[in-house]
């Protein structure tokens, strides 16, 4: 019976861009994850985000986003 693999390729090197924010600190556990799981490579890219200037707050608050998918839940108002 042949093999059965759930990816039809398996990845040899991970890239992940990081800005040290709570978001992107989540994503380097799971990339290390998957790393580690698929034996790979992971490069880290430091991005500098530009923003533009403007009074309006942000769209979705990240802390709440994080808090709440580490709950399992999606956000309230989408």
């Amino acid at each position: 019976m042949p093999e059965v693999r759930a990816f039809p390729s398996t990845p040899t090197k991970i890239l992940l861009p990081i800005d040290f924010s709570p978001s992107s600190q989540a994503a380097l556990v799971m990339a290390a994850d998957f790393a580690q799981h698929f034996q790979t490579e992971l490069h880290l890219v430091n991005v500098i985000p530009m923003f533009p200037i403007t009074s309006l707050p942000d769209l979705i608050p990240e802390a709440e986003f994080i808090q709440q998918a580490r709950a399992g839940r999606s956000m309230e108002w989408w």
